[in-house]
């Protein structure tokens, strides 16, 4: 059976979070993302593995994880757009312009 995508109730761009790791705390820091942006959005924000994903052109995306267990992370550490921690229980914020899609937005954790 072919899967046919739903036309979307809520016209124009997205968040969507994509995810390194889910499990231990990394589990929970997605799952309260998840939930605090959804506080602020009048549709479904999708939560995807990052392994079994693209990022999808038309709209914003969230990473969340390591240069270890998401390769978006590790893509902006390899072309120097984010610093990536050095020590122990340390962690990089960082809110910059795609460098995959025009015109749109990435939030990393």
């Amino acid at each position: 059976m072919e899967y046919i995508n739903p036309t979307r109730r809520f016209p124009g761009v997205r968040w969507n979070l994509y995810y390194g790791d889910y499990t231990g705390v990394e589990e929970h820091a997605v799952n309260e993302l998840q939930r605090i942006v959804q506080v602020y959005q009048p549709y479904v924000v999708q939560t995807r593995s990052a392994a079994a994903e693209t990022l999808d052109p038309e709209d914003h995306a969230i990473l969340v994880g390591t240069a270890r267990n998401n390769p978006w992370i590790a893509k902006l550490a390899q072309q120097g757009l984010l610093t990536a921690p050095t020590h122990r229980q340390g962690y990089s914020l960082a809110s910059l312009a795609s460098p995959w899609a025009a015109d749109r937005k990435l939030l990393v954790v």
